[in-house]
């Protein structure tokens, strides 16, 4: 019996406490007796009808062995207290990790965050991306040693990064969600005196590190392959960027491969236009401003009214 699903089928109060979960984007800034103790409190609420009204998102396996340990934890011991569950994406690997995580605990399950929607995959242009970031520059006919944004689609390489900026824990779980959540390309502050790998400098300019979180999920396969990976707008530099697969063909010189996976959208027909993604700046006091329009705020009349429905969407969950 899925004790949730009657709650909510009855119209009851079902709460989806992922306190946890963004402390786990930061790489488990809650230790797990912490989240076991959080669960069971937030259960209590409900005196012993916890499971039925409060899914306790305990965090990503797939993050790191720590990680994993500390849903497996909570998942034992905050049984009978809440409803577990363990998040991942849409990843094979990552949900068998999910699964095993929580395989055992009443009423536990597992989330599964797609990582770029349809609707979003129908509105954003093609990107190139290498392993290198001359590679990127190259393709693109711009100087070689031009910055260039870092693909944030890996949690390992996003949580180096993130570990590396001006930002307190809540800033460093908005940054993570509004990657692989908002899709969006975002300015992060450095810390003054932080020492960052090699793979990360590319990415840096004027104590300000670029990130681009889009992804689109057939790609997830190749995608993780290559945790550090280099990206732009699929375009010559000073040229509009590819909509489509033949576009980008006959943008780029034949030494660019280009993938050809179709989908629906790369006929102009059949969608609105593609655009870049929004590029969105993280202060260090937590401020949003908007640094470059873009698929995401399109459907808003200013600035103003899409970072107030940012904020809103993302505010952090009542502790």
């Amino acid at each position: 019996m899925d004790l949730v699903r009657e709650s909510a089928g009855a119209g009851r109060v079902v709460l989806w406490e992922e306190s946890a979960r963004d402390g786990a984007q930061a790489k488990t800034l809650m230790t797990a007796g912490f989240r076991v103790r959080l669960a069971r409190e937030t259960g209590r609420i409900f005196d012993s009808d916890g499971p039925r009204h409060v899914v306790f998102a305990a965090g990503f396996p797939a993050v790191c062995g720590e990680e994993f340990e500390a849903v497996r934890r909570v998942a034992g011991e905050a049984e009978g207290a809440v409803s577990v569950a363990a998040v991942c994406r849409g990843a094979r690997r990552d949900l068998e990790q999910a699964v095993a995580s929580v395989r055992g605990s009443r009423h536990a399950r597992v989330m599964v965050v797609v990582p770029a929607s349809e609707a979003m995959a129908r509105v954003m242009v093609h990107v190139v991306a290498a392993t290198r970031p001359r590679a990127v520059n190259e393709a693109k006919a711009r100087p070689s040693g031009q910055p260039v944004a870092l693909w944030a689609h890996h949690a390992g390489t996003r949580h180096a990064v993130t570990a590396r900026t001006a930002l307190d824990a809540a800033g460093i779980a908005l940054a993570g969600r509004l990657l692989a959540e908002e899709h969006l390309t975002l300015l992060l502050p450095l810390r003054a005196g932080a020492r960052w790998p090699d793979w990360l400098a590319p990415a840096c300019k004027d104590g300000w590190v670029l990130l681009f979180g889009a992804r689109w999920q057939p790609l997830a396969p190749l995608l993780d392959e290559h945790p550090v990976l280099y990206v732009s707008s699929a375009n010559r530099t000073g040229g509009p960027p590819a909509a489509t697969p033949a576009e980008a063909l006959a943008v780029f010189p034949a030494t660019v491969p280009v993938l050809r996976a179709r989908h629906p959208a790369d006929d102009p027909a059949d969608g609105p236009a593609r655009r870049a993604t929004t590029t969105v700046t993280l202060h260090p006091d937590g401020r949003l401003s908007l640094h470059r329009h873009g698929a995401q705020d399109r459907p808003f009349p200013d600035p103003d009214a899409y970072l107030t429905d940012l904020r809103a969407r993302y505010a952090p969950s009542p502790t």
